[in-house]
């Protein structure tokens, strides 16, 4: 095994695959999952005071929450997934939460209050 194969714990030999192979399939991935770095934020958002003022922020956190995750998956899991932002929690406190408190009592919610809420309904599945 090279150092490539030690270093992700993956024989290319043995999987009858090379390193070329293996980068054409993560560029394609990665152009598979690239329109979450413009979706998500413009879910999260919808609805919120100044939003526009947020939106690079969160562009940048969903662009660094997926390295980090697909890095985790390839290092440490030893497998070759992808990882990004959950579109349907951010559908659903973007389009229903925020847009329908806004509709149905005049509420906005503050940006911190969206981060806290999406924090608060992931715990559930980490525990």
């Amino acid at each position: 095994m090279n150092k490539f194969g030690k270093l992700l714990g993956f024989d290319p030999v043995a999987k009858k695959t090379s390193v070329r192979t293996e980068i054409v399939a993560g560029v394609v991935t990665f152009l598979a999952m690239a329109y979450i770095l413009t979706v998500n934020p413009a879910q999260i958002l919808v609805g919120m005071e100044n939003a526009g003022a947020y939106w690079p922020s969160v562009f940048i956190a969903t662009a660094l929450g997926a390295i980090v995750g697909t890095l985790l998956m390839a290092f440490v899991a030893k497998m070759p997934l992808a990882q990004a932002s959950g579109m349907g929690l951010n559908s659903l406190l973007g389009g229903l939460i925020a847009l329908w408190a806004a509709d149905t009592y005049g509420v906005r919610f503050t940006i911190g209050q969206a981060f806290a809420m999406v924090l608060i309904s992931g715990i559930p599945y980490f525990s």
